[in-house]
C-alpha cells in the first residue's frame, strides 16, 4: 500500500522523485566507502515477504555445508516475526540495519528485485565492488518482463503512463542469473544486462526436489495435506493481472468460474486445490466448498502441492516449466487471453508452444478435464520439458558452489 502512493506522489511531483534519488545516492555512496565484511551473505526471497523459493534451497544447503560455517547469514523480510529461521539474523525490510547488512555483504542471493534493487538505484554500482550478486528469479518467463514488458507497454498501449509500476523497475548489477535452458537465458541475459557466459543453465534450486518424484512421494504428500486418497487432484494456479486493482489499492482476481458446476460435473473423481499468485489479496471465487475446492493460496511450499496432484491447470503463468518436470497433464484456462496478449505480451505463442490447447471457456474446460488422455498428456509435457527446461536436479550444489567460488576469488584480490 505505501509502495503504490509513493509511485503516485512521484509520477505526481516529479521533484519529490529527484529529492529521493539524491538522498539515496549520498546515503548509499557513503555505506559504499565502509569495507565489506568478507563472510557476511543477505539472502531475500519475493521483496522480504516470504522465506520460501530458491533462496531459501541455497540457505539451507549452506548452513549444512562445513565450508561456510565461519559465515553470518542474514535473512530481510517485511514482517521478520512472522518467519523462524535455523541459524542467523532477521531484519526488517528498508530498516537501516537492513541497508547497512546489504550493503556490506559480500554475496546477495534474492530471486526477483525487491531491497536490492534499492542499492542498484542508478544502474551503476554504488555498492564495493568486490560484492557477489546471485538472483535465481522465480521462474522462465513466458509472459514479457523488465525492460522488454517496459518496450511493449510503450509500443502497444496508449495508457502507457498508467502502469508506472514498470516504470520504477531496476535489476541492478546482477554477478550471476540463474537458468533452466536457452530459451530464458537469452530472455535474462538481455533484461539483466548479464553476459550470457555467466548465466548459470543448472535450473532452479526450488525444482531440485521434483525431478525425482516417486509415487510413494505422491501419496506420501497427500497424506501430508489432508488429501483423500480415492480422488484426483487438480491444481489450479491463477497468475496475476497487474490491471486488477481493489479500491484498497490490492491486486484481485475473479476468473469466469463457478465451483458449483464444476463439482456437478467432476466432484465424483477430483478435489481442486486452488493456488493464486503471491501478489493476489483478493481472489473472488465461489464459497461452496464441501471439500471439492481447498485454497492453497497461503500455503508455504508450492511444490508440495505439485507433488501431490495429477493435474495442473494454469493461464499465462511460469509454472507450465517448473511442472513440466514431473512429466504430469497441464491445462490452460485463458479466459482473458486477447485482453492479456494486448495488455501484457508474450515471448512465445503459447496457443503453439503449450502442451494443451488453451480452453477460452470454462465449459471447454472441463470437456477437456472429462475426456483427457492421461498417458498422451503427460507425454506431451515431457516433450514441452525437453525444449524449455533443460536442466534440473542439481541446482542448489551448482548455486552454493558459485557462490564458493566467487568469494574464494574475490578475497584473492583483496
Amino acid at each position: 500500500m505505501k509502495l503504490f502512493y509513493m509511485k503516485r506522489i512521484f509520477k505526481k511531483y516529479k521533484f519529490v522523485l529527484a529529492v529521493h534519488d539524491i538522498f539515496y545516492m549520498i546515503f548509499f555512496f557513503v555505506l559504499s566507502l565502509i569495507p565489506s565484511r568478507r563472510k557476511l551473505i543477505v539472502f531475500e526471497c519475493f521483496g522480504g515477504r516470504k522465506y520460501d523459493d530458491s533462496p531459501r534451497y541455497i540457505y539451507e544447503k549452506m548452513i549444512k555445508d562445513k565450508s561456510f560455517d565461519n559465515f553470518d547469514f542474514v535473512w530481510i523480510f517485511t514482517n521478520p516475526d512472522k518467519f523462524t529461521i535455523e541459524k542467523g539474523v532477521k531484519v526488517k525490510k528498508r530498516s537501516l540495519k537492513a541497508y547497512f547488512y546489504i550493503i556490506k555483504a559480500k554475496c546477495l542471493v534474492a530471486n526477483a528485485g525487491g531491497m536490492f534493487v534499492t542499492c542498484h538505484f542508478f544502474k551503476w554500482n554504488l555498492m564495493n565492488k568486490k560484492q557477489f550478486y546471485l538472483n535465481t528469479w522465480h521462474g522462465t518467463p513466458m509472459k514479457k518482463i523488465g525492460g522488454d514488458q517496459l518496450k511493449f507497454l510503450e509500443g502497444a498501449r496508449d495508457d502507457f503512463e498508467k502502469n508506472s509500476q514498470v516504470k520504477l523497475k531496476r535489476y541492478g548489477n546482477i554477478s550471476v542469473v540463474c537458468a533452466q535452458a536457452k530459451y530464458d537465458a537469452q530472455i535474462f541475459s538481455r533484461i539483466f544486462e548479464v553476459p550470457y557466459e555467466k548465466v548459470l543453465i543448472e535450473g532452479l534450486p526450488r525444482n531440485d526436489m521434483l525431478a525425482n518424484v516417486s509415487d510413494s512421494d505422491k501419496m506420501a504428500m497427500k497424506n501430508k495435506l489432508g488429501l483423500p486418497d480415492g480422488k484426483k487432484v487438480i491444481l489450479y494456479c491463477p497468475t496475476w493481472r497487474d490491471d486488477e486493482i481493489d479500491v484498497n489499492a490490492n491486486y484481485s482476481l475473479k476468473p469466469p468460474i463457478d465451483f458449483n458446476l464444476w463439482q456437478s460435473t467432476l466432484g465424483n473423481d477430483y478435489i481442486i486445490l486452488l493456488r493464486a499468485h503471491h501478489n493476489i489479496k483478493n481472489m473472488f471465487l465461489s464459497e461452496k466448498n464441501d471439500g471439492f475446492v481447498r485454497d492453497f493460496s497461503s500455503y508455504e511450499c508450492l511444490n508440495d502441492l505439485f507433488i501431490a496432484s495429477d493435474i495442473m491447470i494454469s493461464d499465462y503463468s511460469s509454472v507450465y516449466f517448473d511442472y513440466s518436470i514431473l512429466g504430469r497433464p497441464m491445462l490452460c484456462f485463458a479466459y482473458d487471453y486477447e485482453k492479456y496478449m494486448q495488455g501484457r505480451g508474450m515471448y512465445f505463442d503459447m496457443k503453439k508452444e503449450l502442451p494443451c490447447e488453451a480452453a477460452s471457456n470454462e465449459k471447454d474446460l472441463l470437456e477437456q478435464i472429462v475426456s483427457l488422455d492421461y498417458d498422451t498428456a503427460s507425454q506431451r509435457a515431457v516433450e514441452f520439458r525437453s525444449k524449455f527446461v533443460e536442466a534440473y536436479g542439481n541446482a542448489t550444489d551448482a548455486c552454493v558452489k558459485v557462490i564458493r567460488d566467487s568469494i574464494k576469488e574475490r578475497d584473492s584480490h583483496i
